[in-house]
Protein backbone atom coordinates (compact mmCIF):
# COMPACT_ATOMS: atom_id res chain seq x y z
CA UNK A 1 0.00 0.00 0.00
CA UNK A 2 2.84 2.55 0.73
CA UNK A 3 4.71 1.42 -2.39
CA UNK A 4 1.27 2.17 -4.16
CA UNK A 5 1.03 5.66 -2.37
CA UNK A 6 4.63 6.56 -3.18
CA UNK A 7 4.12 5.55 -7.00
CA UNK A 8 0.97 7.66 -7.19
CA UNK A 9 2.45 11.01 -5.36
CA UNK A 10 5.36 10.37 -7.73
CA UNK A 11 3.05 10.44 -10.66
CA UNK A 12 0.57 13.07 -9.98
CA UNK A 13 1.55 14.75 -6.92
CA UNK A 14 2.04 18.09 -9.18
CA UNK A 15 -1.45 17.53 -10.84
CA UNK A 16 -3.22 17.68 -7.07
CA UNK A 17 -0.92 20.48 -6.40
CA UNK A 18 -1.93 22.54 -8.57
CA UNK A 19 -5.64 21.40 -8.38
CA UNK A 20 -5.45 22.26 -4.93
CA UNK A 21 -4.34 25.55 -5.56
CA UNK A 22 -7.03 25.92 -8.00
CA UNK A 23 -9.76 24.76 -5.96
CA UNK A 24 -9.00 26.74 -2.32
CA UNK A 25 -7.08 30.09 -3.29
CA UNK A 26 -9.06 31.62 -6.29
CA UNK A 27 -8.51 33.29 -9.51
CA UNK A 28 -5.74 33.46 -11.06
CA UNK A 29 -3.54 30.99 -8.66
CA UNK A 30 -4.72 27.67 -10.48
CA UNK A 31 -3.17 29.14 -13.68
CA UNK A 32 -0.11 30.96 -11.59
CA UNK A 33 0.49 27.30 -9.74
CA UNK A 34 -0.19 25.22 -13.24
CA UNK A 35 2.38 27.39 -15.63
CA UNK A 36 5.16 26.98 -12.20
CA UNK A 37 5.10 23.59 -12.41
CA UNK A 38 4.81 23.58 -16.61
CA UNK A 39 7.59 25.52 -16.88
CA UNK A 40 9.68 23.70 -14.72
CA UNK A 41 8.98 20.67 -16.41
CA UNK A 42 6.91 18.98 -13.43
CA UNK A 43 4.21 18.89 -16.29
CA UNK A 44 3.59 17.89 -20.09
CA UNK A 45 1.80 20.08 -22.33
CA UNK A 46 -1.39 17.73 -21.84
CA UNK A 47 -1.57 17.90 -18.17
CA UNK A 48 -1.40 21.35 -18.33
CA UNK A 49 -4.16 21.85 -20.65
CA UNK A 50 -6.42 19.03 -18.17
CA UNK A 51 -5.44 21.18 -15.39
CA UNK A 52 -6.62 24.27 -17.06
CA UNK A 53 -10.35 22.81 -17.38
CA UNK A 54 -10.87 22.39 -13.82
CA UNK A 55 -7.90 24.06 -11.81
CA UNK A 56 -9.44 27.69 -11.87
CA UNK A 57 -12.45 28.21 -9.45
CA UNK A 58 -13.64 31.05 -7.30
CA UNK A 59 -12.07 31.36 -3.66
CA UNK A 60 -14.74 29.37 -1.17
CA UNK A 61 -14.31 32.06 1.08
CA UNK A 62 -15.59 35.06 -2.10
CA UNK A 63 -18.83 32.85 -2.70
CA UNK A 64 -19.66 32.40 1.00
CA UNK A 65 -19.23 35.67 2.19
CA UNK A 66 -18.74 38.32 -0.72
CA UNK A 67 -21.49 36.79 -2.15
CA UNK A 68 -23.24 34.97 -0.07
CA UNK A 69 -23.19 37.26 3.30
CA UNK A 70 -22.58 40.57 1.28
CA UNK A 71 -24.23 40.63 -2.19
CA UNK A 72 -27.14 37.73 -1.29
CA UNK A 73 -27.52 38.67 2.47
CA UNK A 74 -27.97 34.79 2.86
CA UNK A 75 -25.03 32.61 4.08
CA UNK A 76 -27.34 29.45 3.08
CA UNK A 77 -27.54 30.56 -0.74
CA UNK A 78 -23.69 31.36 -0.32
CA UNK A 79 -23.31 27.52 0.92
CA UNK A 80 -25.61 26.22 -2.18
CA UNK A 81 -23.72 28.10 -4.87
CA UNK A 82 -20.37 26.28 -3.17
CA UNK A 83 -21.30 23.04 -3.67
CA UNK A 84 -22.87 23.83 -7.21
CA UNK A 85 -19.39 25.46 -7.70
CA UNK A 86 -17.17 22.59 -6.64
CA UNK A 87 -19.37 19.70 -8.15
CA UNK A 88 -19.26 21.36 -11.43
CA UNK A 89 -15.14 21.50 -11.42
CA UNK A 90 -15.26 18.10 -10.16
CA UNK A 91 -17.52 16.52 -12.76
CA UNK A 92 -15.30 17.84 -15.57
CA UNK A 93 -12.45 16.72 -13.90
CA UNK A 94 -13.35 13.51 -14.14
CA UNK A 95 -14.65 13.23 -17.41
CA UNK A 96 -11.74 14.94 -18.93
CA UNK A 97 -9.18 12.85 -16.57
CA UNK A 98 -10.10 9.50 -18.54
CA UNK A 99 -11.33 10.72 -21.84
CA UNK A 100 -7.60 12.28 -21.97
CA UNK A 101 -6.28 9.55 -20.51
CA UNK A 102 -4.17 11.44 -18.41
CA UNK A 103 -3.35 7.80 -16.40
CA UNK A 104 -0.45 6.96 -19.20
CA UNK A 105 0.87 10.68 -19.61
CA UNK A 106 4.47 10.79 -19.05
CA UNK A 107 6.21 14.02 -18.08
CA UNK A 108 8.96 14.78 -20.40
CA UNK A 109 11.39 17.62 -18.87
CA UNK A 110 12.01 19.51 -22.14
CA UNK A 111 10.02 22.33 -21.89
CA UNK A 112 11.95 25.61 -22.84
CA UNK A 113 12.33 27.17 -19.40
CA UNK A 114 13.66 24.49 -17.63
CA UNK A 115 17.23 25.63 -18.18
CA UNK A 116 15.98 29.08 -17.46
CA UNK A 117 15.10 27.28 -14.03
CA UNK A 118 17.80 25.41 -13.65
CA UNK A 119 19.59 28.76 -12.79
CA UNK A 120 17.25 29.95 -10.63
CA UNK A 121 17.16 26.82 -7.99
CA UNK A 122 20.46 27.74 -6.13
CA UNK A 123 19.39 31.30 -4.69
CA UNK A 124 19.87 32.98 -1.11
CA UNK A 125 16.65 33.13 0.77
CA UNK A 126 16.65 36.58 0.30
CA UNK A 127 16.67 36.49 -3.48
CA UNK A 128 13.22 33.80 -2.67
CA UNK A 129 11.64 36.72 -0.66
CA UNK A 130 12.50 39.02 -2.89
CA UNK A 131 11.58 37.53 -6.00
CA UNK A 132 7.94 36.58 -4.48
CA UNK A 133 7.03 40.09 -3.60
CA UNK A 134 7.69 41.26 -6.79
CA UNK A 135 5.69 38.34 -8.30
CA UNK A 136 2.66 38.85 -6.34
CA UNK A 137 2.90 42.34 -6.91
CA UNK A 138 2.97 41.73 -10.71
CA UNK A 139 0.37 39.17 -10.39
CA UNK A 140 -2.10 42.17 -7.98
CA UNK A 141 -1.36 44.27 -10.94
CA UNK A 142 -2.56 42.39 -13.55
CA UNK A 143 -5.93 41.47 -11.20
CA UNK A 144 -6.30 45.25 -10.82
CA UNK A 145 -5.68 45.97 -13.91
CA UNK A 146 -7.73 43.85 -15.67
CA UNK A 147 -10.84 44.41 -13.36
CA UNK A 148 -10.48 48.12 -14.18
CA UNK A 149 -10.77 48.15 -17.95
CA UNK A 150 -13.60 45.40 -17.85
CA UNK A 151 -15.66 47.62 -15.42
CA UNK A 152 -15.09 50.84 -17.78
CA UNK A 153 -15.97 48.58 -20.80
CA UNK A 154 -18.99 47.65 -18.82
CA UNK A 155 -19.81 51.32 -18.06
CA UNK A 156 -19.27 52.35 -21.75
CA UNK A 157 -21.65 49.63 -22.61
CA UNK A 158 -24.55 50.20 -20.00
CA UNK A 159 -24.92 53.88 -20.97
CA UNK A 160 -25.52 52.52 -24.65
CA UNK A 161 -27.75 50.49 -24.39
CA UNK A 162 -29.59 52.78 -22.15
CA UNK A 163 -30.12 55.08 -24.88
CA UNK A 164 -31.21 52.51 -26.61
CA UNK A 165 -33.65 51.50 -24.06
CA UNK A 166 -32.69 48.55 -23.64
CA UNK A 167 -34.22 46.60 -20.62
CA UNK A 168 -32.28 46.53 -17.28
CA UNK A 169 -33.39 43.01 -17.09
CA UNK A 170 -31.26 42.61 -20.14
CA UNK A 171 -28.53 44.94 -19.25
CA UNK A 172 -27.85 43.86 -15.75
CA UNK A 173 -27.97 40.62 -16.99
CA UNK A 174 -25.05 40.41 -19.25
CA UNK A 175 -23.04 42.74 -16.34
CA UNK A 176 -21.26 39.84 -14.64
CA UNK A 177 -20.01 38.37 -17.95
CA UNK A 178 -17.52 41.19 -17.94
CA UNK A 179 -17.02 41.29 -14.14
CA UNK A 180 -18.45 38.73 -11.90
CA UNK A 181 -18.09 40.50 -8.47
CA UNK A 182 -19.54 44.70 -9.24
CA UNK A 183 -21.62 42.16 -12.00
CA UNK A 184 -23.66 40.05 -9.76
CA UNK A 185 -24.33 42.90 -7.01
CA UNK A 186 -26.20 44.65 -9.90
CA UNK A 187 -27.98 41.61 -11.82
CA UNK A 188 -29.14 40.50 -8.27
CA UNK A 189 -30.06 43.98 -7.03
CA UNK A 190 -31.45 45.71 -10.62
CA UNK A 191 -33.57 42.84 -12.19
CA UNK A 192 -36.95 40.94 -11.32
CA UNK A 193 -36.17 37.32 -12.74
CA UNK A 194 -37.78 34.51 -11.11
CA UNK A 195 -35.83 33.76 -7.70
CA UNK A 196 -34.50 30.30 -8.63
CA UNK A 197 -33.76 31.34 -12.13
CA UNK A 198 -31.44 34.15 -10.92
CA UNK A 199 -29.67 32.35 -8.46
CA UNK A 200 -29.15 29.75 -11.30
CA UNK A 201 -27.81 32.41 -12.88
CA UNK A 202 -25.15 33.76 -10.53
CA UNK A 203 -24.39 30.47 -10.39
CA UNK A 204 -23.12 30.48 -14.15
CA UNK A 205 -21.47 34.10 -13.80
CA UNK A 206 -19.33 32.66 -10.91
CA UNK A 207 -17.90 29.43 -12.57
CA UNK A 208 -17.91 31.02 -16.23
CA UNK A 209 -16.10 34.12 -14.32
CA UNK A 210 -16.58 36.88 -16.60
CA UNK A 211 -13.95 37.92 -18.73
CA UNK A 212 -11.75 40.35 -16.77
CA UNK A 213 -10.98 36.46 -14.53
CA UNK A 214 -10.48 35.02 -18.09
CA UNK A 215 -8.13 37.40 -19.01
CA UNK A 216 -6.26 37.29 -15.44
CA UNK A 217 -5.99 33.50 -16.18
CA UNK A 218 -4.67 33.76 -19.50
CA UNK A 219 -2.20 36.09 -18.75
CA UNK A 220 -0.66 33.59 -16.41
CA UNK A 221 -0.18 30.63 -18.87
CA UNK A 222 -0.44 31.69 -22.17
CA UNK A 223 3.37 31.75 -22.44
CA UNK A 224 2.80 27.54 -22.25
CA UNK A 225 1.01 28.22 -26.02
CA UNK A 226 -2.66 27.04 -24.49
CA UNK A 227 -4.98 29.15 -26.45
CA UNK A 228 -7.76 31.60 -24.65
CA UNK A 229 -10.41 29.39 -26.32
CA UNK A 230 -9.23 26.08 -24.16
CA UNK A 231 -10.14 28.33 -21.15
CA UNK A 232 -12.94 30.10 -22.53
CA UNK A 233 -14.95 26.45 -23.14
CA UNK A 234 -14.20 25.06 -20.29
CA UNK A 235 -15.21 28.35 -18.09
CA UNK A 236 -18.38 28.12 -20.10
CA UNK A 237 -18.98 24.30 -20.03
CA UNK A 238 -18.66 24.98 -15.59
CA UNK A 239 -21.31 27.74 -16.00
CA UNK A 240 -23.88 25.56 -17.32
CA UNK A 241 -23.14 22.54 -15.07
CA UNK A 242 -23.04 25.07 -12.32
CA UNK A 243 -26.33 26.63 -13.37
CA UNK A 244 -28.25 23.27 -13.55
CA UNK A 245 -26.55 21.69 -10.58
CA UNK A 246 -27.79 25.15 -8.45
CA UNK A 247 -31.33 24.81 -10.15
CA UNK A 248 -31.73 21.49 -9.06
CA UNK A 249 -31.00 21.89 -5.14
CA UNK A 250 -33.05 24.88 -5.26
CA UNK A 251 -35.87 23.17 -6.43
CA UNK A 252 -35.10 20.06 -4.08
CA UNK A 253 -34.44 22.13 -1.53
CA UNK A 254 -37.65 24.18 0.07
CA UNK A 255 -37.14 27.91 -1.63
CA UNK A 256 -38.36 29.73 1.32
CA UNK A 257 -36.35 28.66 3.67
CA UNK A 258 -33.25 29.54 1.69
CA UNK A 259 -35.27 33.56 0.85
CA UNK A 260 -35.72 33.07 5.11
CA UNK A 261 -32.22 32.90 6.10
CA UNK A 262 -31.49 36.72 5.74
CA UNK A 263 -29.01 38.31 7.34
CA UNK A 264 -29.10 42.23 8.05
CA UNK A 265 -27.96 43.75 4.52
CA UNK A 266 -24.03 44.36 4.44
CA UNK A 267 -24.12 46.38 1.48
Amino acid sequence: TASLITKFSKKYGYILYAGFIGFLCGYPMGAKATFALYSQGNLSKKQTRFLMSFANNCNPIFIMLTIGLCVLNNITLGLLLLISHYVSAIIICTFNFFYNDIIHENVKNSNSFSKDIDKKLHKSVFEIIDTSIKSTFITLGNILGFILIFNLLFSVIEKILLNFNVSSNIIYMISPLFEVTNGTRLLYLNTDYNFNILIAAISFMLSFSGLSIIFQIYSCIYKSGIKIWHVIKYKFIQGVLSAIITYMLLNICNTNVCKSNILPNFN
